[in-house]
């Protein structure tokens, strides 16, 4: 039985044969460029960027959503990026890393730099949700201030 599902969900992303409107990318991106000032936009982008949001956007859009809008011809997440309310969110810098609250004040992550230059992002439960080992944050210092030079 899982056989036949999993040749099922294989087929019906291959016969489709759609690229179709990526709204959950769009969505990320429309959120991400939304941002009144340009530091907080680029700490968005990096935040959607390091924690792999465009990532499961992309794959939700290749493998779900567009195919979906394929046989359906509407994407299913067409009605929710228009009717999705605008999000605001802060982001706070202390002397351990970064705080980023909703409008309401409610911590939707933090983050902790330790003692080898690694970084720990927390979710709002303080749930471990990503490690960047030292190397890996040493190489996307490196590649900003190459960007920003």
């Amino acid at each position: 039985m899982k056989k036949m599902i999993v040749c099922l969900l294989v087929s019906m992303v291959l016969i489709s044969g759609c690229t179709g409107t990526f709204q959950a990318t769009k969505y990320i991106h429309d959120f991400h460029r939304s941002q009144k000032n340009k530091w907080l936009d680029e700490a968005v982008f990096l935040g959607c960027t390091l924690l792999p949001v465009y990532w499961f956007a992309m794959v939700g859009d290749g493998l779900f959503f567009n195919t979906i809008e394929f046989w359906t011809d509407k994407n299913p997440l067409s009605d929710v990026a228009n009717n999705t309310p605008d999000k605001d969110i802060t982001i706070e810098r202390n002397t351990e890393g970064f705080v980023v609250k909703d409008k309401s004040g409610t911590v939707l992550y933090t983050s902790v730099k330790d003692s080898k230059g690694g970084i720990m992002v927390y979710n709002g439960d303080e749930m471990l949700v990503r490690y960047f080992p030292p190397e890996e944050v040493q190489l996307r210092k490196a590649q900003l201030s190459e960007d920003v030079y």
